[in-house]
């Protein structure tokens, strides 16, 4: 549970400071957070690639080790907060959601909450998926790089549609 905690601490913080950044962005420039937008799409969908073409590899199963709690925590954050894919991800990933027209800080509440749900759902299944492989002995992951690729994909492409819709309506 420490490591969990440790990444939702080091999410939050990048996403606090994405969210800032939007904040400032949005009162300077409309038209500059549009252009933020389709350069997080374009980042999504190579991110996707990557996974897809780096899937032959497969994921790496470490040996579990024991940690204290605390310890956990640190190294949880610490994990997360040295990865700067997470903060392009943010930067890429929040303005798809952000209507400038509304409330600027009950909306980012609103997706942090979601975040951090969807941030520990995905935690939770990792794990479990990572000692169902451990206990069978089984295969590398390959598979599961595949799926998360076409799902980031599939993902940035909803997203420019939608962006196409808002720049239909004006937004």
């Amino acid at each position: 549970a420490g490591p969990m905690i440790g990444i939702h601490l080091g999410n939050l913080l990048w996403y606090s400071l994405t969210a800032l950044g939007l904040i400032a962005l949005l009162q300077a420039h409309d038209a500059v957070f549009a252009v933020v937008r389709w350069l997080g799409i374009i980042y999504l969908i190579w991110m996707g690639l990557h996974m897809l073409r780096d899937s032959h590899q497969g994921l790496v199963l470490a040996q579990p080790k024991a940690a204290h709690f605390a310890k956990g925590v640190a190294n949880g954050f610490a994990v997360q907060i040295s990865n700067p894919r997470a903060l392009a991800f943010y930067t890429a990933f929040i303005p798809q959601f952000i209507d400038p027209a509304s409330p600027l800080l009950l909306q980012l509440g609103i997706l942090a909450a979601l975040t951090i749900f969807t941030e520990q759902t995905g935690l939770t299944v990792y794990t479990a998926i990572a000692v169902r492989l451990r206990e069978s002995g089984g295969g590398q992951g390959a598979g599961m790089k595949r799926i998360a690729g076409i799902v980031m994909v599939l993902a940035a492409l909803f997203l420019a549609y939608n962006n196409s819709s808002f720049a239909s309506s004006g937004l």
